[in-house]
């Protein structure tokens, strides 16, 4: 009797496109080599977000009506009546299409550890965010949370900083469930290209208000007044959000703002410096691969990239809490012969840390303990 193809079920918290998802979508091309079987459930009461057009070839897609957790004991309490038909509904659906693992996308995703339990399924919780006010987690909602992460099969953190920062979040809890696996990390070619006149400083990822962005932008109109330069922001999810950026700087000649591309490559061959000005980060891959690129990077010291890299050597950290901090690194790069020297040390690390990441090996290990355990 021919032997049984493994499913995977991915469970991941929005239909948009954005740093977890490139990870997740890694993740799920990796398990698809092995020849598993693959289907991923998301929320069906959000518009399309791109994620859908780039995963059809490679999962089955279940549509279910779910909201993410977080905020007050109120909206706890409301999404959790909320989501109950559809917990039940994944539940049903799980028996009928035997799942070996289940795969939860992020820290606000709490339906697949519920179903998971429900019907005793191996699972995986994979946290990519920082435990930051963003999520609005009440003394209520981090109770839950902390329950359902000590029950989880396997918890999966991106940096050591990370998980020590949700360990103190969480009440001063030690995860003896949990694994530190680093993101995986796109090879970009670099390009030696040469940009005459203005220096062009350049930002990719989404809009929300933890990147930061009014500072980046405010910051670099400033500048203008002493420096020729040019400002790009790449990621944009709608005319809404570009037109909130370019009212903080509406000066066409110096400033624009561009939706998000897969071509990710030619945005950064196109920059002499790139800026993540983020309240707070984990380990944010726009900065190796940016790195690689042969890109000056400039990036928040509110971030797990600390733990792997030096101030000055391949990129400069600076204060989000300090206005001039941001400022400053910036005057420090109009000097070429200065960013140039950081982006040459810059990509020696990306590209010896992209061939040290072990990241396949890693996750692959993960999936297939709890497969063996559940055969």
């Amino acid at each position: 009797m021919p032997e049984r193809t493994k499913h995977i079920v991915f469970v991941n918290h929005t239909r948009e496109l954005h740093g977890s998802e490139q990870v997740m979508l890694a993740t799920m091309r990796l398990c698809k080599s092995q020849g598993w079987r693959l289907t991923i459930v998301l929320p069906s009461n959000k518009p399309e977000g791109g994620l859908e057009a780039v995963i059809r070839d490679t999962a089955e897609i279940l549509y279910l009506n779910y909201k993410n957790s977080g905020g007050g004991w109120l909206r706890t309490l409301a999404v959790e009546i909320y989501n109950l038909p559809a917990r039940i509904r994944l539940c049903r659906w799980l028996r009928n299409n035997k799942a070996d693992v289940i795969y939860s996308n992020t820290s606000v995703t709490m339906l697949g550890v519920k179903a998971a339990r429900w019907t005793q399924t191996p699972h995986i919780w994979h946290w990519h965010e920082l435990p930051t006010e963003e999520f609005g987690w009440s003394k209520k909602s981090v109770r839950l949370l902390r329950y359902w992460a000590i029950y989880s099969t396997r918890l999966l953190f991106i940096a050591k900083t990370q998980k020590e920062l949700w360990e103190k979040k969480l009440g001063g809890v030690q995860f003896c469930n949990a694994r530190i696996v680093y993101n995986p990390v796109r090879e970009i070619r670099a390009v030696n290209a040469v940009h005459e006149g203005s220096v062009r400083i350049g930002y990719v990822g989404s809009f929300m208000d933890r990147k930061n962005l009014p500072w980046l932008v405010q910051t670099a109109a400033e500048l203008a007044k002493e420096y020729k330069l040019h400002l790009c922001l790449y990621g944009a999810q709608n005319q809404q959000e570009a037109a909130e950026m370019q009212a903080l700087w509406p000066d066409d000649e110096q400033f624009s703002v561009h939706a998000f591309t897969e071509d990710i490559a030619s945005v950064y061959s196109g920059l002499d410096i790139f800026v993540l000005p983020s309240w707070s980060e984990t380990m944010p891959l726009v900065v190796l691969e940016a790195m690689q690129a042969g890109v000056c990077v400039i990036q928040t010291c509110c971030s797990g990239m600390k733990e792997i890299m030096h101030d000055g050597e391949e990129c400069l950290f600076v204060d989000p809490h300090t206005k001039e901090s941001l400022r400053n690194a910036l005057i420090r790069c109009m000097d070429v012969s200065y960013r140039e020297r950081i982006a040459a040390r810059g990509r020696c690390f990306a590209e010896e840390w992209v061939k040290q990441n072990e990241y396949k090996r890693n996750i692959l290990s993960v999936f297939n303990g709890m497969i063996s355990k559940n055969v």
